[in-house]
């Protein structure tokens, strides 16, 4: 996951500087949000896995997606899983496939109620899930501390979005598109240097 060198209130402090408006913190914070989920669930292939123990199949199956890391709570969603194992007891972990919770053959997983549910589980299972990891929403209240999850270069997105979203709330529609064709320049090449630069990852 990139971090930049820059904090959130530092950004903010840069769009007020640099263009009038009367939005609060609040809604700039969801600007940086929508950008950063964007590129990272559109762009940014950035995979992590952990492992769920299923001490008792009636309770813990179907599994909630989220657990702690350090004591942060870490979450995600079904959408966001690339790959599925699963060890039973001290066998093999043995890969499963996606499959509809309508018709549920051996060794697949489903959706069911935002959580993972998979085909015969069993109590003391391995669950390995890999997922695409997602910044954890930026908050009003962490803005001091919290750093943007974009390599510094790519800081002008952040800029373009937001100025775009303050003269789209003025009706200034020309100007707001003008910033609008910006970032979407902006992406264009943030996307041709990510995919020369990413990481591999197997599996």
């Amino acid at each position: 996951m990139f971090i930049s060198t820059k904090k959130v209130a530092d950004l903010i402090s840069e769009i007020n500087e640099q263009v009038s408006n009367v939005y609060s913190d609040a809604t700039k914070v969801s600007w940086i949000n929508e950008v950063e989920q964007e590129l990272y669930r559109d762009v940014i292939e950035d995979y992590t896995e952990h492992v769920f123990t299923v001490a008792d199949a009636d309770t813990d199956v179907p599994i909630a997606l989220s657990y702690l890391d350090g004591g942060n709570t870490v979450t995600f969603l079904f959408e966001d899983i690339r790959k599925i194992e699963v060890k039973h007891g001290t066998g093999k972990y043995e890969e499963y496939s996606p499959t509809s919770l309508a018709y549920v053959p051996e060794s697949s997983f489903y959706k069911v109620d935002e959580r993972l549910g998979y085909s015969d589980p069993k109590d003391g299972d391995s669950v390995k899930v890999v997922f695409r990891r997602i910044p954890a929403t930026k908050l009003v209240a962490n803005k001091d501390a919290d750093f943007l999850s974009l390599p510094d270069r790519s800081l002008k997105l952040y800029k373009y979005y937001a100025f775009a979203q303050i003269l789209l709330l003025k009706k200034e529609y020309a100007e707001s598109n003008n910033w609008i064709q910006l970032y979407n320049a902006e992406i264009e090449d943030f996307r041709l240097w990510y995919f020369e630069n990413k990481p591999t990852y197997g599996g």
